[in-house]
């Protein structure tokens, strides 16, 4: 601060008295101005050494300043001039304290910018303190582990997962990120933390464990109303197919023995023919029994022989009509379904055969082969119903008005050729002596 004061001349005038006067005022009014100024850097307190010297120093050139003032009035020229330079003097003083004021009041505003300047400094070293706790305690929130890894879970970053028998740390939020598998380490959103160690040495065989206690099924319930008040500790009742067990407090239902029946599995595939049967033993069964008839018939015609000619006419007769009732009462043997292969397919009914009394099989259906031309296997012939030495037919090709050739083989299989694409239907009515 800084006070501007007129200049004094001599010889003192009542002008240059104004003069004085209006200088004082003004450095009265300075003062008031840096007194309130100290007590607001203050914090509204006295500073009390400061302020202490500043009113004897005002007191001080107030006087001297009345003093001149009264003596200005009436004393003389010489009086005016001595009075002049106390005047001086005391405005000098008055001068140099207020400079000392002003400046206690540049280091207080220095200290006070200073202040601020530490103040913030706080602040901000707070606010980074608190910054680095919250990250501390986030990265204390999310270190644990998760258990292993699962593609639907949410993870944080820091947080730990087992994968693969190793530890990943999280390096930022992911949900169905996969770690990486060693011996990559990291990639994106993962990083390997701990590698799983080598497999440890097999532990020492432990202490044999006490027996157990065995489960006795002692019979059956209709209800657990049944069960006993007591029991021991093993025995166990049946009751509608659950287990109940005494386990030495109550009886304990532990479930059912048996679970409930499973639905039938798929059919299996058709096996391979099989081989022919061995007939040795049964074709010399038939031989004895053959050999028993004809003893048997030769008794019957030497008994027959004895009866009279009526009697043997008439056993023919009755013979004859038993032959014809038989012959009557005859029917058609019942046809079989023939299993196809290789792709054939029935378009027609299914593919079936018979076997009648003279020996004659017989064959008769519709089928196609969708899916392969050319010679194949079509189907085998069972046990019973195969000729005797290779057969050789033809077949018709209806759509394509053509012939195609069929062979039965001895072993059964049926082949049917010369088919000239996949949507030929055949047409198999074709029949062959078992015996030649």
């Amino acid at each position: 601060m800084s006070l501007e004061l007129h200049n004094t001349e001599n010889p003192i005038s009542n002008q240059e008295r104004n003069k004085i006067n209006e200088n004082w005022q003004r450095i009265i009014s300075g003062y008031s101005y840096l007194q309130q100024q100290i007590k607001v850097l203050a914090g509204g307190a006295e500073v009390d050494e400061l302020i202490l010297r500043l009113n004897e120093a005002v007191d001080n050139a107030n006087i001297a300043v009345q003093q001149a003032i009264d003596a200005n009035n009436t004393a003389t020229q010489e009086a005016i001039e001595a009075n002049n330079t106390a005047l001086q003097t005391a405005l000098n003083t008055v001068s140099q304290t207020l400079i000392e004021v002003n400046g206690a009041i540049t280091d207080a505003n220095t200290a006070t910018t200073e202040a601020n300047i530490a103040k913030q400094g706080a602040l901000d070293a707070t606010a980074q303190a608190q910054a680095v706790i919250s990250t501390m305690q986030s990265f204390i929130n999310n270190m644990g582990h998760r258990t292993a890894w699962s593609e639907t879970t949410q993870y944080f970053k820091n947080n730990m997962v087992l994968y693969n028998g190793s530890s990943f740390i999280a390096l930022q939020d992911n949900v169905g990120k996969t770690p990486p598998t060693l011996p990559t380490q990291s990639n994106v959103n993962w990083s390997l933390f701990a590698e799983k160690g080598a497999k440890g040495d097999k532990g020492d065989k432990g202490e044999r464990g006490t027996d157990g206690t065995g489960v006795t099924i002692i019979g059956s319930l209709a209800s657990e109303a049944e069960l006993p008040q007591t029991g021991g500790l093993g025995d166990a009742y049946l009751i509608d197919g659950f287990l109940y067990v005494w386990n030495g407090a109550g009886w304990e239902n532990v479930g059912k023995i048996q679970g409930p029946q499973g639905n039938p599995g798929p059919q299996g595939e058709q096996g391979p023919p099989g081989n022919d049967a061995d007939v040795t033993e049964l074709a010399q069964t038939v031989t004895t029994l053959q050999q028993e008839v004809t003893d048997n018939k030769s008794e019957v015609t030497e008994h027959l022989a004895e009866n009279n000619l009526k009697a043997h006419d008439i056993h023919n007769i009755n013979g004859l009509q038993s032959e014809l009732n038989v012959k009557a009462n005859k029917r058609q043997e019942d046809w079989i379904s023939l299993p196809l292969i290789n792709d054939f397919e029935n378009v027609v009914g299914v593919l079936s055969t018979y076997k009648d009394e003279f020996d004659t099989t017989h064959i008769y259906g519709v089928i196609k082969n969708p899916k392969a031309t050319g010679n194949k296997i079509a189907w085998s012939m069972p046990v019973g119903y195969r000729p005797a030495s290779n057969y050789y037919n033809l077949c018709i090709f209806t759509n394509k008005n053509q012939i195609g050739t069929f062979s039965i083989a001895t072993n059964g299989d049926v082949t049917i050729g010369d088919r000239p694409s996949t949507d030929t239907n055949i047409v198999i009515d074709i029949s062959y002596r078992l015996t030649t």
